[in-house]
């Protein structure tokens, strides 16, 4: 449509408007797709994984609160104490679980930091979720605090970590309880599944690597991995945190090159996409999975394909290297030790090292690189051809 030169104002006065009732619909509501196309035009210029295929079809459960400040959803006494004992833990499928690695201080006495790996430092709950203080004064209350924040990871709302202040009673064991699909719920198992995930690294690594803090944002509207921090719809899924956690680990260890563009657990597409996709769903699987586990599969990664087995790939599943489901599940059979037709049984820790600080672009690369690493080359060709059938060694 073409415009007469007296038309111009009128037609740039409209313009403008329109622009200025756009940018308020923008402020006052954070659209999905808003969302997605600024995920979109980040790719390309940093370290970035757009996950929003792990968890199509799910609707964002959970607002963000008006405050970081969260509390339990049951405080449950267990008898006396000559001080204060505390049992955190929160419930999976109807089944108390501890958490671990919590930094909880009494009032007035300064927090330390918390070490995510096997030796924590400073008063953080053990790996039973329990921490226990030495002595409070009879008859009072004493005030408990902690943060989801430590030199490693932090669980944030915005640019604030989650807090919880409790007063409890000076002469008391007692049990602080999360619900699976509470807020807090939510928020506390973020935590769990990052500091397993620590754990497990700490066994094959000094963490020297992870010099800058990863933060996991919930609630978020997708899920994805920008700039070190995590972005989260649901802090139940332990798979799809452990997947996005397992991008900011390959990101700060030099793993590998990042691929960008929508991407299909199914099918191929680019080598560094389906190198740093598959090595982030191998992270999931070896931090979250026991290696022995002969159903090894994750539980709410891709909807339309769940449950998504880890040992053995459905045969309609692309069979070339540029798939990340075939990725993982080839980086999984050279260490676990379920027996279902491979013969490679290595420790994790070599395969750690040995793609540290590697910066490949394709699982081609990363197989090339443990030729000459010592591994066992029959083996290793063994693992290759019984997971990519379409592109035999």
């Amino acid at each position: 449509m073409k415009f007469k030169k007296s038309d111009f104002s009128v037609s740039c006065f409209f313009a403008f408007i329109l622009i200025l009732i756009t940018f308020n619909a923008n402020e006052k509501a954070f659209s999905q797709s808003s969302i997605f196309t600024t995920i979109s035009n980040t790719q390309g210029r940093g370290h970035f994984a757009d996950d929003r295929q792990l968890t199509s079809g799910r609707r964002l459960r959970f607002l963000a609160p008006p405050s970081n400040n969260i509390t339990p959803d049951a405080i449950q006494q267990i008898g006396p104490h000559n001080s204060v004992k505390l049992h955190f833990v929160r419930s999976i499928k109807n089944a108390w679980t501890p958490i671990s690695g919590l930094p909880v201080t009494m009032a007035n006495s300064p927090l330390k930091t918390a070490f995510i790996g096997r030796q924590a430092l400073g008063p953080v709950t053990d790996q039973n979720g329990v921490i226990e203080f030495a002595s409070c004064t009879a008859g009072g209350n004493v005030l408990i605090q902690l943060s989801l924040n430590n030199e490693k990871i932090s669980v944030i709302n915005g640019r604030l970590f989650y807090k919880i202040s409790l007063q409890i009673p000076c002469g008391t064991e007692a049990a602080i309880q999360f619900k699976e699909d509470s807020f807090a719920g939510q928020v506390f198992g973020i935590w769990q599944v990052a500091q397993r995930a620590g754990y497990v690294l700490s066994t094959v690594s000094d963490l020297s690597f992870w010099k800058r803090k990863i933060r996991f944002s919930f609630p978020d509207s997708a899920d994805y991995y920008n700039f070190d921090t995590v972005h989260l719809t649901l802090g139940h899924q332990w798979d799809v945190v452990a997947h996005e956690m397992g991008h900011a680990i390959y990101d700060q260890a030099n793993i590998g090159q990042f691929g960008g563009g929508d991407h299909k657990i199914d099918e191929c597409y680019s080598n560094e996409l389906g190198l740093s996709e598959g090595w982030a769903s191998f992270f999931a699987a070896w931090t979250q999975i026991a290696l022995n586990d002969p159903n090894a599969h994750f539980e709410y990664m891709v909807p339309r394909r769940a449950p998504i087995q880890v040992e053995h790939v459905p045969a309609d599943v692309c069979g070339k290297s540029q798939s990340e489901w075939r990725v993982f599940s080839f980086l999984w059979d050279l260490i676990d030790l379920n027996n279902d037709g491979e013969v490679s049984v290595v420790e994790s820790k070599k395969l750690w090292d040995d793609l540290l600080g590697a910066r490949i672009s394709s699982i081609d690369s990363a197989y090339k690189r443990l030729q000459t690493r010592g591994w066992n080359q029959n083996e290793l060709r063994q693992v290759w051809n019984l997971n990519f059938p379409a592109e035999p060694k």
